[in-house]
C-alpha cells in the first residue's frame, strides 16, 4: 500500500469499444480482436485468410499497411459507417488565421471555415493549411460552444473533422490506394448487424449504405479498428467502476471523458472539485477536445507537475511552521 497526497490519473487511451450488435456472445471470441495495438494479435494473423477490419481511420490504415508489409496475401475488408479514409499530407503555404470570438452555432463556424479555405486558395495555400492554423484556437472554439452544439458536432461534423485533422502521409496514402486499386483491400460502408461463427470462419452481416441493403461477408477473422473508446460509464475496469460507485470521478455529458476543472482537478458526483485527484490526457477530451497529441500532452503535463510541485512545497512549508511553532511552544514551558 502507498500512502501520498495527491494522485494523478494518467490512463491513456482506453481500447475500442464493441460495435453494438443483437448478440454480443461472439466478442468473446478467439477470433474476434478488441485490442488492434497488440502486436501479438498481428503476428498471429494467418495471411493467406480474408479478415475484417472495422473502421476506416488511422488504426485501420496502420493495419491494413503492417499486413501488407508482411506479405498479406488475402482480401481486407473494411467496414466503417461513413466510408470515409484519411486525408494525405501535402506541401502547403502557411495561413494565418484568426478565428471569431464570442459564441457561435455549429453552422457557423462550418460556415466560416469554408470561407477562410477560399481565401486560402486565392493566397496559393490550400484547406490543410486552415485546419492546421485551427490549432492553437481548437480548444478554445471548443470551450465556446454550448453543450447543444457540441452534441450537433458530434453528430455531424466530427467524423469529416478527423479525417481531414488527422492526415497520413503521402506514402502510406499511396499503399492504401495500391490496396484498394487491385481490390485487395474493399471498403464497404455501412453498419455491422449481427456476426455468426463457423467452424473455420465467421459470418458478418452489415446493412450496406446508400440503399440499407443486407449483405454478408465471410471472413477469419474480425478486427475492432475503431480507434480509442471514450465513454467511462461503459469502461469496465476495477479502478474506473470504483471511483464512479464512490463518486470521485463524474462522466462528462458528452460521453468523452471525466468531467474535470480547469487546473486538471476532477470533479466529484458532488460537484465539487478534488484536492487531491488530478489527471491528464483523454480524459479531458469532453472539456478540451484536443488533448491527446503530444504537443498538448507535454504542455498538460509540465503545467500540472509544476502545479503539484507547489502545492507540495507549500505543504511542506505549512508543516514546518506547524513544527516550528509547536517546537517554541514546548520550549517555553520548560
Amino acid at each position: 500500500m502507498l500512502s501520498v497526497h495527491q494522485v494523478v490519473l494518467a490512463l491513456g487511451n482506453l481500447p475500442p469499444a464493441d460495435p453494438a450488435v443483437a448478440d454480443r456472445g461472439f466478442y468473446q471470441s478467439q477470433r474476434y480482436i478488441r485490442n488492434p495495438w497488440s502486436n501479438q494479435a498481428l503476428q498471429q494473423m494467418d495471411l493467406d485468410q480474408p479478415l475484417l477490419l472495422i473502421g476506416s481511420g488511422l488504426t485501420m490504415l496502420d493495419w491494413a499497411i503492417a499486413l501488407h508489409q508482411r506479405g498479406f496475401r488475402s482480401t481486407i475488408h473494411v467496414i466503417s459507417r461513413r466510408g470515409l479514409l484519411p486525408q494525405t499530407h501535402q506541401p502547403t503555404l502557411p495561413y494565418c488565421i484568426t478565428p471569431p470570438s464570442g459564441s457561435h452555432t455549429t453552422r457557423f463556424l462550418l460556415r466560416w471555415l469554408r470561407q477562410e479555405i477560399k481565401l486560402a486558395q486565392q493566397q496559393g495555400s490550400d484547406w490543410r493549411a486552415v485546419i492546421d492554423g485551427l490549432r492553437p484556437y481548437t480548444q478554445t472554439i471548443w470551450q465556446s460552444l454550448s453543450l447543444i452544439e457540441r452534441r450537433r458536432f458530434l453528430r455531424h461534423v466530427r467524423p469529416y473533422w478527423e479525417v481531414h485533422r488527422h492526415r497520413v502521409a503521402p506514402e502510406v496514402a499511396k499503399t492504401i490506394h495500391h490496396l484498394i486499386q487491385t481490390g485487395q483491400l474493399q471498403l464497404w460502408t455501412g453498419r455491422i448487424q449481427d456476426y455468426r461463427e463457423q467452424t473455420e470462419a465467421v459470418e458478418v452481416y452489415f446493412r450496406a449504405r446508400p440503399n440499407n441493403q443486407p449483405r454478408c461477408l465471410t471472413v477469419s477473422t474480425v478486427v475492432n479498428c475503431t480507434g480509442a473508446a471514450c465513454n467511462y460509464d461503459r469502461f469496465h475496469h476495477p479502478l474506473i467502476a470504483d471511483l464512479l460507485q464512490t463518486g470521485l470521478v463524474l462522466p462528462d455529458p458528452l460521453g468523452l471523458g471525466l468531467e474535470v476543472a480547469a487546473n486538471g482537478a476532477l470533479i466529484e458526483t458532488n460537484g465539487c472539485m478534488s484536492n487531491w485527484l488530478f489527471t491528464l490526457g483523454p480524459t479531458q477530451k469532453g472539456r478540451l477536445w484536443e488533448t491527446t497529441a503530444v504537443p498538448e500532452l507535454r504542455q498538460q503535463a509540465a503545467t500540472l507537475a509544476q502545479q503539484l510541485l507547489q502545492s507540495y512545497q507549500s505543504s511542506c512549508s505549512e508543516s514546518y511552521q506547524i513544527s516550528k511553532s509547536r517546537s517554541f511552544r514546548y520550549s517555553k514551558a520548560l
